[in-house]
């Protein structure tokens, strides 16, 4: 039988490598007769099977070498695989132009710009990503490497990019976002799995801000009321991979005259001067997980007070209020999680009434302030799980220590001969906590603790509390939604066998639970939910119950001091609301309200129900704000609801004269910021309205005030 030679079928095998160093060639194209036939393979190798026993001409080409061209007969006899080299050449093609642009997202993806950066107080990346719904960041290691994951199939496969440049490791995917600050950052761009090209997992975008390495601000403001304001800021920052910045902070502030103060426990405006200076410094040195920080504070505040009589407000100034603060601090970061060491001190002058001794009619005695000083050292270690023991992802436990010591006087202007002399009182307050994490796929566990040791002494006082409290959080991310759910228990107790001898200063201990209570209790639960994609939102609610037994019944003896008759009862509890909806344009409304009733007991005679004080009240806030190209606008309502009080005619101590009196307040803002060459400038107009009551000996009479503010801010960026 006779078969045609051009029907016998046979191959080509054969292998591309560089002429210049012999490494093989991948994805060449292998064309016979300029018909493409081949791919060459990662070792260079190719094969075209199944063709006819004749001549063809085998060409072979890639980008970056040059073409092969040769003349081929294929025959049935066995033959070994072509050896074909390709010569390196670069390739001229003409000057080409590229415009940048960013790629028009998915509608499933999350844009954050410069101002949500901004407005969401992170200075870290990975503490930004995980406030936002559909979004898990675990900290993998002492060194800070971070894992993201997103919501949806191959969550651990992200891709992370800066500027185009791809952050993950080409072996392991990996990635490290320990140097990566918030304020080098403009933008951010989280792209879903399925809309990311290269990563099912999803990728982040982040695009980084023209680096201003000097910055000079100025800004003035004047209002109503004698107001007038005057800043000066300078900041020097380096680039991203130089992790060093310094800025400088002063403020200047001044009222004169009545002006509304919203929420003042006995007024809604003050009949006197204000003024203030602050200055800030701090120094920054490192990233995230290597940082040092120093920082300095200095305030001088001056105003008065309004006077008091018999639990009343009285029209002209009494008492003036002045303060002063220095406060030092610095603070060593060795990791996010990690090793963490500070160190403040903190420097108090002045002196002023004491807001305690208001609540007690009939008297004429007021607290002037001296030197106090104030010390903390805190410390924090993170273990962090590397046997993968169940699912731990870090353990930690700090310890803070502080050190307060206050000198004050306490003078009787009706009778000085009972004048007592300065009192100098120290107080040690330590704690010690923990913190643990675990964290799965799409949900994680939070667990905490803490315990804490209260004691002060002052001449013949010595007392201390003890304190524990713990707290439980589950959250859960699933499809660009964030649901956190919790519980918290918090107590103090006075410690047995205390040593107390009651002077005049316990009197000042009055309103403050930490020194005056015998046992308190508190019990919270929150709830929070966020999402949305288009539309994100986010909605929070909390409840909470407290139990205090705490001396509020005073008398006065026949040497003119004061001291407690017996333990009363506090019972009251709280429920929160609140929510935030965001729309298309920068629209933004966010609201919330809280309703809380607080009864209390206080046994004046044997009957221990004869007292009965119920003081229900109600706050709640709504905001509108909204972004325009670049004008921004909004509108801020809030307010506190009257309280209602009941109680007995044979009470010793009128208390229905010092809770908060009822007001509201709507803020108009609009503002308007632009660039004119290398000047940004910003203007400010605020409009602040408050409605409400002020007290007096024998009625409450209504209450208004309105202040107008106009602020001008320049700043002159240097690139």
């Amino acid at each position: 039988m006779l078969i045609p030679v051009s029907l016998i079928c046979a191959e080509i095998r054969g292998r591309v490598v560089d002429r210049q160093d012999g490494i093989p060639v991948q994805s060449a194209s292998v064309y016979l007769n300029h018909q493409w036939q081949a791919l060459t393979e990662v070792d260079g190798t190719f094969t075209i099977p199944s063709i006819s026993t004749r001549t063809y001409e085998l060409t072979v080409h890639r980008i970056g070498y040059a073409g092969f061209n040769t003349r081929l007969t294929v025959t049935n006899q066995p033959s070994l695989p072509l050896e074909i080299l390709l010569e390196p050449q670069p390739i001229l093609l003409e000057p080409l132009t590229v415009t940048p642009s960013p790629a028009k997202p998915g509608l499933n993806a999350i844009e954050i710009d410069r101002q949500f950066i901004e407005q969401s107080g992170c200075q870290w990346l990975p503490d930004l990503l995980e406030q936002l719904p559909g979004i898990t960041v675990h900290r993998a290691n002492r060194e800070g490497i971070s894992k993201v994951l997103l919501s949806g199939p191959g969550a651990d496969r992200v891709s992370i990019w800066l500027d185009g440049i791809k952050l993950n490791d080409p072996a392991t995917g990996g990635y490290d976002l320990s140097g990566i600050s918030l304020s080098a950052i403009n933008s951010i761009s989280i792209v879903p799995g399925g809309e990311s090209g290269d990563q099912p997992g999803g990728a982040i975008l982040l695009r980084s801000r023209s680096f201003q390495k000097t910055r000079l601000s100025l800004g003035t403001g004047l209002g109503s009321y004698g107001y007038s304001y005057h800043k000066f800021f300078v900041e020097t920052e380096q680039p991203l991979n130089t992790p060093v910045s310094l800025w400088l902070d002063i403020k200047h502030k001044y009222y004169q005259g009545n002006y509304p103060v919203e929420g003042y426990a006995t007024n809604c405006l003050y009949n006197n001067n204000s003024e203030s200076y602050q200055f800030n410094g701090k120094l920054n040195w490192g990233n995230q997980y290597r940082n040092l920080s120093l920082f300095a504070q200095f305030f001088i505040r001056n105003r008065g007070l309004p006077g008091l009589a018999n639990g009343g407000i009285m029209s002209e100034t009494r008492y003036n209020q002045e303060n002063k603060l220095v406060n030092l601090s610095a603070k060593l970061l060795e990791s996010a999680y990690g090793n963490e060491f500070s160190l403040s001190w903190q420097e108090n002058y002045g002196e002023y009434l004491s807001p305690e001794f208001q609540k007690i009619p009939y008297q004429e005695e007021f607290l002037k302030y001296y030197p106090e000083q104030l010390i903390t050292v805190s410390t924090r270690y993170s273990f962090f799980n590397q046997f993968n023991f169940f699912a731990l992802d870090y353990l930690t436990f700090f310890a803070k220590i502080q050190w307060d010591k206050e000198i004050f006087s306490q003078e009787d202007r009706l009778r000085p001969f009972l004048k007592i002399d300065d009192i100098s009182r120290v107080i040690y307050s330590p704690q010690a906590g923990w913190s643990i994490k675990f964290p799965w796929s799409i949900y994680q566990l939070d667990l905490s603790g803490q315990v804490s040791l209260h004691r002060w002494e002052q001449q013949n006082t010595v007392g201390q509390f003890f304190g524990s409290s713990a707290g439980i959080n589950f959250i859960t991310s699933y499809d660009h939604s964030k649901i956190i759910l919790g519980c918290s228990w918090v107590k103090n107790a006075r410690i047995p066998n205390f040593q107390e001898t009651y002077t005049v200063e316990t009197v000042y201990s009055l309103g403050n639970p930490d020194l005056k209570a015998e046992q308190a209790e508190t019990f919270r639960l929150i709830g929070k939910a966020m999402g949305g994609e288009i539309y994100p939102w986010e909605f929070s609610m909390s409840w909470w119950r407290s139990l205090m037994w705490n001396r509020i019944v005073w008398r006065r003896d026949f040497r003119g001091r004061y001291k407690p008759y017996n333990l009363g009862k506090s019972l009251g509890w709280g429920v929160d609301f609140g929510g935030g909806l965001s729309f298309p344009h920068n629209l933004s409304v966010q609201g919330n309200i809280a309703i809380q009733d607080v009864r209390n007991k206080t046994p004046y005679d044997v009957n221990y129900d004869n007292f009965l004080t119920y003081r229900p009240v109600y706050r709640c806030m709504l905001s509108l704000n909204q972004s325009i190209d670049k004008f921004s606008y909004g509108a801020t309502v809030k307010g506190v609801g009257r309280q209602y009080t009941l109680e007995s005619n044979n009470d010793p101590i009128n208390l229905s004269n010092i809770s908060l009196p009822p007001y509201q307040t709507l803020c108009l803002k609009l503002t308007y910021q632009n660039r004119w060459k290398t000047l940004d400038y910003k203007i400010l107009f605020q409009i602040d309205n408050v409605l409400g009551e002020k007290y007096s000996v024998i009625q409450q009479m209504p209450t208004e005030g309105r202040t107008i503010t106009v602020e001008v801010e320049l700043t002159w960026p240097k690139n």
